[in-house]
């Protein structure tokens, strides 16, 4: 890992950061999500929309959400959800990652 060996020419190409991809599945749910999210634009965003609290600009916008169910498919395919043309066990890759990460709950 670039940033933790010292190289800060290859800690500037290469920075990391956790992402979540969270998948939803009801009526109207494209819309319902895009509408919590906010236009793209964090200052154009509604009061209460992820994007106006946590968005910094157009680009940094906070969050990402697909436009229509053929994008999200396609979207799921480059993260790697989406397996040999058939949809994968979520649920399954998150407990998997989750135990390979020492992410889970200790009580």
């Amino acid at each position: 890992d670039a940033s933790i060996s010292g190289d800060t020419e290859g800690a500037k190409k290469e920075k990391k950061t956790i992402c979540f991809a969270i998948l939803y599945q009801g009526i109207n749910t494209i819309c319902k999500i895009r509408e919590l999210l906010g236009v793209t634009d964090p200052k154009k965003a509604g009061r209460s929309s992820i994007r106006r609290f946590y968005g910094l600009d157009i680009l940094r916008n906070a969050v990402h959400a697909s436009d229509s169910i053929e994008n999200a498919e396609r979207e799921r395919k480059i993260i790697g959800l989406w397996k040999d043309g058939e949809s994968c066990d979520v649920k399954e890759i998150i407990e998997s990652y989750i135990k390979e990460s020492n992410l889970a709950l200790k009580c």
